[in-house]
């Protein structure tokens, strides 16, 4: 079996600038946000990774499994529901990234579009457009790397995050600016409360792979196109 290395890179404590003027109204206003200093994983969630996980749980194998075009053991695992991701989670000891988390390990602190930079996506950067048709290998692009040196945040799969979008589809209840303390981070809601997705999958457009583009789902759904990467606490208290 391969098993992608879990490495982590640390994005700094600071403010960045969240949101967008080009996308859905869901992404506007434009603000600051603080963030803490947390270490985020390189990679997302690998099939290999998630396997450790099935043997060591029991939990169901994920939607997609089986299919021959999922099936590598470096590709994202995909197919896993938000409380699946959470499950994991916690028999690890990590945690899933709050929204604005994802967004500043995307962005860093120069506003960028793409993680990458400003630069148009295209076939050298990143999976997307339907052009592959399903997901690829985890670390196969690295000029697509953030400016912290994250790789595949646009591309690929969607990625669960932790926090809350809405009590239905008409939402976002939990509208910008963000703001951690007004309940969008609570572990626990009703099913029926939809959680925020980031990144874009890998038939998604240039508008959908954007670094602020926000998408939701329902917890308990299973999705052959999102899957998860990780996050946990700064090592150091002064970064």
């Amino acid at each position: 079996m391969i098993l992608i290395m879990l490495e982590f890179v640390t994005v700094r404590r600071g403010w960045f600038l969240m949101g967008s003027t080009e996308g859905q109204a869901a992404e506007q206003p434009v603000h600051r946000v603080w963030v803490d200093a947390f270490q985020i994983a390189v990679y997302p969630v690998t099939r290999a990774r998630y396997a450790v996980f099935l043997r060591d749980t029991g939990h169901e194998q994920p939607r997609e499994w089986d299919n021959p075009a999922f099936d590598r053991p470096d590709q994202p695992v995909v197919g896993v529901s938000w409380y699946e991701a959470m499950a994991y989670c916690a028999k690890y000891g990590v945690r899933l990234p709050s929204e604005a988390e994802w967004e500043r390990a995307a962005r860093g602190t120069d506003s960028r579009r793409f993680p990458w930079g400003n630069q148009d996506p295209d076939s050298s950067l990143l999976n997307y457009a339907g052009e592959i048709g399903h997901p690829t290998p985890v670390g196969i692009y690295p000029l697509g790397a953030s400016a912290d040196g994250v790789l595949d945040l646009s591309r690929n799969a969607d990625e669960w995050t932790r926090s809350l979008w809405a009590e239905d589809e008409d939402g976002p209840t939990f509208s910008y600016p963000y703001d951690a303390t007004d309940k969008r981070e609570a572990p626990m809601a009703p099913e029926s409360v939809l959680r925020v997705l980031r990144g874009g999958a890998f038939f998604n457009t240039e508008r959908g792979v954007r670094a602020a583009d926000r998408y939701w789902y329902l917890p308990r759904g299973r999705f052959s196109h999102v899957g998860f990467r990780v996050v946990v606490s700064p090592f150091f208290s002064e970064l």
